[in-house]
């Protein structure tokens, strides 16, 4: 068993070697590191960060991020959030003392980084007037503006632009892949994700080898650079931290 796990070590080493030291989200120490937190959530948090670089005009710091992340988990939603950061006065100082159409014009150059088509300025224009000159509002609602800032950001033009995607998500989805199409390893796989001991700091992702419809051995890359099984409290404390697993769908059967 472990001369056949060993054979994926290489490419494995590949998805495991970029996850820096550091338990969760409030632990990392860069914004790459904690885009690669077992508990940065892809859809609520990297909106947290796309408004960030919306409304603030710039990439998020680490303290910042962090603390607005923490705001969310704390219960409040991505959509307040934005209210909130606009009542900031980095927020005033750029648009408190503008017209909307001033304001529309602005966001498109801050916020998207272009000049404004003009229909999306209309488009835009009308929702923060209130107004359907341009056909675009016929029940006449006026958004606010951290509201149009919030609702651009949820565009694919900016997403496009700022992903902030989940590195750890990325890693155990190749991870899945890779332990899917293997030919050496008979059998399926899952993959568990989470913190697991000191020793083995990071957010770190076990390759789990199924056998019978059970979870036989669980696996880790050691700080080494070899595959080897979990003792019983790092798996307990992985299994408890389990985020994601290969779809079983897709596993392939021995």
């Amino acid at each position: 068993m472990r001369r056949s796990i060993a054979a994926l070590v290489t490419v494995f080493l590949l998805l495991s070697a970029v996850a820096p030291a550091g338990a969760a989200v409030e632990d990392a120490t860069s914004i790459e590191d904690l885009l690669d937190q077992f508990d940065y959530d892809q859809k609520s948090h990297a909106q947290i960060l796309r408004l960030y670089q919306a409304i603030f005009g710039r990439a998020p710091d680490l303290d910042g991020a962090k603390y607005w992340i923490d705001i969310n988990n704390r219960g409040f939603s991505v959509f307040a959030i934005a209210g909130f950061m606009a009542e900031s006065q980095e927020w005033a100082n750029t648009y408190a003392d503008k017209t909307n159409e001033e304001f529309v014009t602005e966001m498109y150059s801050n916020v998207l980084g272009r000049n404004y088509d003009q229909a999306g300025r209309d488009y835009w224009l009308d929702l923060v007037d209130g107004t359907n000159l341009h056909g675009n509002n016929p029940e006449n609602v006026r958004l606010p503006r951290h509201e149009t800032v919030f609702f651009v950001t949820n565009s694919a033009e900016f997403i496009n632009s700022y992903p902030f995607a989940s590195l750890f998500e990325v890693r155990v989805q190749q991870t899945c892949q890779l332990a899917d199409e293997s030919p050496q390893l008979p059998g399926r796989f899952l993959v568990f994700a989470g913190p697991t001991t000191s020793e083995l700091t990071g957010s770190d992702i076990a390759v789990g080898h199924i056998v019978a419809g059970r979870l036989d051995l669980l696996f880790i890359l050691s700080p080494n650079g070899i595959f080897e099984p979990l003792d019983e409290e790092a798996e307990s404390l992985l299994l408890a931290f389990e985020t994601q697993s290969c779809d079983p769908a897709s596993a392939r059967a021995s």
